[in-house]
């Protein structure tokens, strides 16, 4: 049940990244959503 959970969340995921043009901005949304604050090194290019 617990592994049945992660990979609908993964799905989920997956399914609202088509929107995005590149990964980092995807990666981006989901840590914002989830709390995280921009860090730096995602700036350090």
């Amino acid at each position: 049940a617990f592994s049945e959970g992660i990979n609908r969340a993964i799905r989920s995921i997956i399914n609202r990244a088509y929107g995005y043009r590149n990964f980092d901005n995807f990666r981006l949304q989901v840590l914002a959503q989830h709390g995280y604050a921009h860090s730096h090194h995602a700036n350090s290019r």
